[in-house]
């Protein structure tokens, strides 16, 4: 019958659904332009390990607010892989303390590798 649920409907619908690798690397993306906007140089550097924290919070305690979007997100991950790239268009507005507005506008790399069942971010080009 149509529009009556059945057992197995209520089953299907109770289990978790899981997330596929593509949507991992588009969190951990996300994740990341979350943390740049909240200037949160400790969960930049959970995203991104390799990044320099001192570096990154001195870059941050500079600045007023920070404005970052990211766009045109295109994920290229090969079946199998561990190894990921995601190209994407990025906006990024930063007010300082002391000085004028910095703005960017352009292209972005984001190089992800696999640890486990995580993503994390290896590199920016």
């Amino acid at each position: 019958m149509a529009g009556v649920p059945t057992a197995e409907s209520g089953r299907a619908a109770a289990e978790p659904k899981i997330s596929s690798d593509q949507d991992r690397i588009r969190e951990v993306v996300q994740r990341y332009e979350r943390a740049q906007n909240a200037l949160d140089a400790e969960q930049v550097t959970r995203l991104y390990p390799g990044a320099n924290r001192a570096r990154l919070q001195a870059a941050f305690d500079g600045l007023r607010s920070q404005t970052v979007a990211f766009d045109r997100i295109r994920i290229d991950l090969p079946p199998g892989s561990t190894r990921a790239t995601v190209r994407l268009h990025e906006q990024r507005v930063a007010i300082p303390k002391v000085g004028v507005e910095l703005r960017a506008d352009g292209d972005r790399t984001i190089l992800l590798q696999k640890e486990g069942e995580n993503w994390v971010i290896t590199g920016l080009q």
